[in-house]
């Protein structure tokens, strides 16, 4: 089959166009599936702004709402790092919510290894009427004296299925005061003493 130059021409920036256009499509897909929110698992909405609406678009530090889930509750826990040796992963832990005489069992899943450079939740901040002093550097509140973080799996929900501050009581190594008060005393007396 003959064909007349021109025509071939035509083809060939025919097929070009197709190409850029299947390109430019591929590309529009792809950046569809990575502005798609995932989770990375399956739970419920909670304190979704009533004047969102589907196809708005959302600054990326822009809270759309809370997603949880129902079946696995933790805890954010901040300890002094004078407890952090006591403590080990797979402790056992009791978590009193606040207005609750009732304990949610749980157990350590993990234990910082450096101090908390912020708090994540504003509402443990004494700013905001929770139990941690902290001083506010720049957006940041930083807790003082410094925390370290632990992280808590509790057995079950707390009595209101939301976010609760309270008090957690963590099963740790014991240890004497009097065995603490004279390793103390010893350090202060070698160390003055130029040993």
């Amino acid at each position: 089959m003959w064909r007349a130059p021109v025509g071939l021409a035509e083809e060939a920036a025919m097929r070009q166009r197709l190409d850029v256009q299947l390109q430019e499509s591929r590309a529009a897909r792809s950046e569809i599936e990575r502005l798609t929110l995932q989770a990375p698992f399956a739970g419920q909405w909670r304190d979704v702004d009533p004047n969102w609406h589907a196809g708005q678009w959302a600054g990326t530090r822009e809270s759309l709402g809370v997603l949880y889930d129902p079946s696995s509750w933790q805890v954010d826990a901040y300890i002094k790092p004078d407890e952090v040796h006591r403590i080990s992963v797979g402790a056992h832990v009791r978590f009193y919510p606040e207005g609750d005489v009732h304990p949610i069992e749980g157990r350590v899943l993990a234990i910082g290894s450096t101090r908390v450079a912020q708090l994540e939740h504003p509402m443990l901040s004494s700013r905001h009427g929770g139990p941690l002093a902290t001083a506010k550097q720049g957006e940041a509140l930083v807790p003082t004296p410094a925390l370290f973080h632990v992280l808590v799996q509790l057995d079950g929900p707390p009595p209101a299925r939301q976010e609760a501050r309270g008090q957690l009581q963590i099963d740790g190594a014991r240890s004497s005061l009097l065995v603490e008060g004279a390793t103390h005393a010893l350090a202060v007396l070698r160390r003055e003493s130029g040993f």
